[in-house]
C-alpha cells in the first residue's frame, strides 16, 4: 500500500527523485516506478525504483521523461501496481533551464546583519518544507531557505529568503535551488548579484539645529555613502 510521497518535485536528472512511503514493499528485484503524464498525453515512463525497506522506495527520474506533472505509481513485480490508500501521488518533473532568477530586490545589504530580499524570475516551485532556498553560486550550497511567494502581476515567480550576514563587503551571485541544493536543482546563469557593503559611518550634520516645523536643509558628511542604483 503506498501512503504518501516526497519530495514533490525534482529535476530530470535526480538519481532518487521521489521517496514513496507505505506498507507491504517486498523487493523482488524488478521493481519500478510508473510515471504518468496528467497533460491528456497519455504518456508513461518507467523510473527504476530501489526497496529500502518494507515502508520506503526509492524512485530515479525515468530517463526518457520530459518536464511536467505526473502521478507515480509503484510496481512490486514489473506488472500490477501497489494499490493508494489516497489519491496517486502527484509529482513534477522540472528541466533546471527553465528555472532562472531575473532580479532581486533589494540589491545590497551591510555586512553585519541579514537581509531580507525577494528574487524575481521563472520556473519556481516549492516541493517540501525547506526545498526552495537562496544559494550563492560560489558555494553551491544553500545559503538560506526561501518561501514561495504568489507569482507577480507580471507573471514573474517570487521568492523570500533571509540572507546572512557577511565576513566582508562584495559582490555575490545570487541563484535558487527548489530541492535543497541538491545537484542539478539549482539555477544557473542567471546573472544577478547582491553587494554586501560595510555600513556607513556618519561624521557631522549641518545644521545642528532647524524648525519644528520641518523644512530645514542639512548636510551630512560621512563615509561608505552610495546608492544600490549606482552598484
Amino acid at each position: 500500500l503506498v501512503v504518501s510521497g516526497a519530495p514533490l518535485g525534482a529535476p530530470l536528472s535526480a538519481a532518487s527523485a521521489l521517496v514513496l512511503t507505505g506498507l507491504g514493499f517486498i523487493d523482488l528485484s524488478v521493481s519500478s516506478c510508473l510515471f504518468a503524464a496528467t497533460d491528456g498525453s497519455r504518456d508513461v515512463f518507467y523510473g527504476t525504483a530501489v526497496i529500502v525497506s518494507a515502508s520506503s522506495a526509492s524512485c530515479a527520474a525515468p530517463s526518457d521523461a520530459v518536464p511536467g506533472l505526473y502521478t507515480v505509481s509503484l510496481s512490486l513485480n514489473g506488472v500490477n501496481l501497489v494499490p493508494n490508500q489516497f489519491d496517486a501521488v502527484s509529482f513534477r518533473l522540472y528541466d533546471t533551464a527553465e528555472v532562472e532568477v531575473l532580479f532581486i530586490e533589494p540589491t545590497g545589504g551591510p555586512t553585519n546583519s541579514a537581509s531580507k530580499v525577494t528574487l524575481y524570475g521563472t520556473g519556481f516551485h516549492a516541493f517540501g518544507k525547506g526545498l526552495l532556498c537562496c544559494v550563492f553560486a560560489s558555494s553551491g550550497t544553500c545559503a538560506a531557505t526561501a518561501t514561495l511567494l504568489d507569482v507577480n502581476a507580471d507573471g514573474l515567480s517570487r521568492a523570500l529568503c533571509t540572507l546572512p550576514a557577511a565576513s566582508k563587503a562584495g559582490d555575490v551571485l545570487v541563484e535558487i535551488s527548489l530541492n535543497g541544493g541538491l545537484v542539478g536543482s539549482i539555477s544557473s546563469g542567471s546573472d544577478v548579484s547582491f553587494r554586501y557593503y560595510d555600513g556607513p559611518v556618519i561624521l557631522s550634520v549641518e545644521s545642528a539645529v532647524g524648525d519644528a516645523k520641518g523644512g530645514t536643509i542639512v548636510t551630512i558628511t560621512g563615509t561608505g555613502f552610495a546608492s544600490l542604483q549606482s552598484f
